[in-house]
């Protein structure tokens, strides 16, 4: 995919932050915090969360709950985990499930993982 593609013409999450799309184009921008991230950022970001949450223990299946709230956390967080093949939903109360086990996140995102059930 061209560092300069249309993001609209991405097929998968992996194209947004594949590794030739690493530049100083924006790609994010909050702008009630003033803050923004390059493609470069986005990129190493997503792969750090991602790091961050296998080590957690979040695996390919695996459902996460985010938090919606509108920051880069929670973006982010939905990258990284897309790029485990985990499952994203974002929930505004992400503990009310009653199977699901609390866990932290790389970011202020509260978020929560599941995984399928092992057999019996």
């Amino acid at each position: 995919m061209p560092i300069d593609a249309d993001p609209a013409d991405l097929a998968l999450v992996g194209d947004l932050v594949a590794r030739e799309r690493r530049s100083e184009r924006l790609a994010l921008h909050a702008a009630e915090l003033d803050r923004t991230y390059s493609y470069f950022d986005l990129c190493n970001t997503a792969y750090k969360v991602g790091n961050v949450l296998s080590h957690r223990g979040v695996r390919e299946g695996d459902r996460l709950v985010v938090d919606p709230t509108p920051l880069p956390e929670p973006v982010l967080t939905f990258l990284g985990a897309a790029l485990l093949g985990a499952v994203t939903e974002f929930d505004a109360d992400p503990l009310a499930g009653a199977t699901r086990a609390a866990s932290s996140s790389p970011s202020p995102a509260r978020a929560s993982s599941t995984s399928p059930a092992a057999p019996s």
